[in-house]
């Protein structure tokens, strides 16, 4: 009885070589059956799985040949290995048997695998390829062996990974902290993640702390678990003294500060006093002490009356100094600590001065012979108008820094705009308040780095785009200023190097946008693909088509945007 091609490729007795000839048929469904014969050559069987991947497993003669030749996954190419390797019906015997792979992209895609057995993790875990280590490290089937052998054998990174990770047994914990390093910054690396996490028991801060790094002490400093004991430790070091670590620490309770309020030793004293959790009633009762209010003015918890309360002595100037840095001074107590010049940098920096304490203080400092200050008072939005007039006019050195000021009268950009030093007009560029008038001007300037900043400049108007699109050098600025019109846009889409830039853009049209999603769908590039899958705008036909990619992430985002669609 003649048989149709397909029952050929179907039948057990069919000849190797017939088989080979099927192989090459324009009928899928010939290759298919093809691919699932015992009596299909190796090769054959190679060359269809780049087709079929998500069948190949389903040929019974593949256990034979992994009996014959437990390396066989070894001979494989590699992008039909790493094809076959993702598909979720790979047998365990063929994922521990690529797990002696020498690349580590292909360990990689075997540990990523739900299936992959334990005994094969515990095999690559002995690679030093980082990537592969931190993603052992995160499945959620990982023994304590496995990662005993991550945090003894891995790369720095993998045992960096783990000290900080949330999910680390303790026992792993204690093993990092006791294995030699002998890289000094690796192991100081290493004990500053074992200070930050929080699973690391108190017995391995303890011996951390007694180590004395600094770092290592800061990283401690920040722990939500502090037991008294070590709180006072880490107050009477000298250096987190001076960094204020302890007192940035917003764990440590109120009833815990209560307790070391009257602590014999200073340190421990001035670090409750600038606390933040301290209770108002405390603060108020050690301002009695003069060496403690230095530390109090510094607290944001202080009130406004205490803070006013510790004004009353103008001769500590560091006290004056502390309230006039407290982010919670209010514009009455500025006002008070401005009766003298000592912190007129301080205040002009406060968020809560007024604009008329503004302009008080930022008068006198334009008076002062430091040209650091003057720098700082014509980058100020508040400096006064008048001051500026006058030096751009008479001091040339400042007319870079005025440039910069978002308060700049119009008049004074114009004329900045056409100043003959380029770093200028850069700045004026720049400035987000420089009109549309002078942008335009600016945009036939000779310097490449000018006409990116007004690209750059969200005053630009769409004309201007639209003739700085025709400098390549400038493409990329407009194709992100959101005054880019959408013809703009287009013009764009016909270049090459812009479609992420375009997607992400709100004045591209649907149908471009469409159009873009389409182009990364049909990309060779599988991160193209999968950002096609995940896109919130990518239309149902196209999802369609990512949900039978040869990837199987992709086509599982494809398959889950495309349920989204549907509800």
């Amino acid at each position: 009885m003649h048989q149709t091609p397909e029952e050929r490729a179907s039948d057990l007795t069919t000849p190797p070589e017939l088989l080979r000839e099927l192989a090459g048929s324009d009928d899928a469904s010939v290759r298919k059956k093809v691919i699932v014969n015992p009596n299909t050559p190796t090769d054959v069987l190679l060359t269809l799985a780049d087709e079929f991947p998500n069948i190949f497993f389903s040929n019974p003669v593949l256990s034979l040949l992994m009996l014959e030749n437990p390396n066989f996954p070894l001979e494989i190419p590699y992008w039909t290995l790493i094809n076959l390797l993702r598909q979720p019906q790979a047998p365990e015997f063929f994922l521990s048997s690529a797990a002696m792979h020498p690349n580590p992209e292909v360990l990689r895609v075997v540990a990523k695998h739900y299936k992959t057995p334990i005994s094969a993790l515990e095999v690559m875990a002995h690679c030093k390829d980082a990537s592969l280590g931190i993603q052992i490290a995160q499945r959620q089937d990982v023994t304590e062996q496995i990662l005993l052998i991550l945090a003894e054998h891995g790369a720095i990174a993998v045992r960096l990974y783990l000290a900080k990770y949330h999910k680390t047994p303790c026992s792993i914990l204690e093993k990092l902290a006791e294995a030699p390093e002998p890289n000094w910054t690796f192991r100081q690396q290493i004990h500053q993640k074992l200070a930050k996490n929080p699973n690391t028991p108190l017995a391995v801060i303890q011996k951390l702390l007694e180590e004395g790094d600094k770092k290592v002490k800061q990283a401690i400093a920040t722990r939500a678990d502090l037991p008294i004991d070590i709180i006072v430790k880490l107050a009477l070091d000298y250096r987190l003294h001076i960094m204020n670590s302890l007192a940035q620490n917003t764990s440590i309770s109120a009833k815990v500060l209560h307790e070391l309020a009257n602590h014999g030793e200073l340190r421990v004293r001035q670090m409750v006093a600038r606390h933040p959790n301290t209770p108002q009633a405390l603060l108020i009762d050690a301002a009695k002490s003069p060496e403690l209010r230095q530390y109090i003015a510094a607290n944001p918890s202080a009130s406004p009356d205490l803070l006013n309360q510790l004004i009353e002595d103008n001769q500590n100037q560091e006290v004056l100094e502390a309230v006039a840095s407290n982010p919670s001074t209010p514009a009455f107590v500025l006002k008070r600590i401005a009766q003298t010049r000592s912190h007129d940098l301080v205040v002009a920096q406060h968020p809560n001065a007024t604009p008329e304490l503004l302009q008080k203080i930022l008068w006198r400092l334009a008076m002062d012979e430091r040209l650091s200050v003057r720098k700082f008072v014509a980058k100020h939005p508040h400096a006064p108008k008048d001051i500026l007039k006058m030096w751009v006019q008479k001091e040339p050195q400042l007319r870079n820094y005025i440039a910069q000021n978002p308060s700049l009268p119009i008049e004074i950009l114009e004329f900045l705009a056409r100043d003959a030093s380029p770093k200028v007009r850069l700045a004026v560029a720049y400035n987000p308040s420089t009109p549309k008038s002078v942008l335009e001007k600016l945009s036939f300037d000779t310097e490449i780095e000018i006409k990116r900043a007004v690209a750059s400049n969200t005053n630009t108007p769409g004309h201007v785009l639209e003739i700085l699109v025709r400098d390549w050098q400038c493409c990329t600025f407009v194709a992100q200023n959101p005054n880019t019109p959408t013809k703009v846009l287009e013009y764009l889409g016909r270049l090459t190097g812009f479609n992420w830039l375009l997607l992400a853009h709100p004045n591209t049209s649907v149908e471009m946008r469409q159009t873009l999603l389409g182009n990364f769908a049909k990309s060779y590039v599988e991160s193209d693909r999968l950002y096609a899958a995940r896109h919130p705008d990518t239309p149902t036909e196209i999802l369609l088509d990512l949900a039978k990619d040869s990837n199987l992430e992709i086509r599982s985002v494809a398959l889950q945007a495309l349920k989204k669609h549907r509800t």
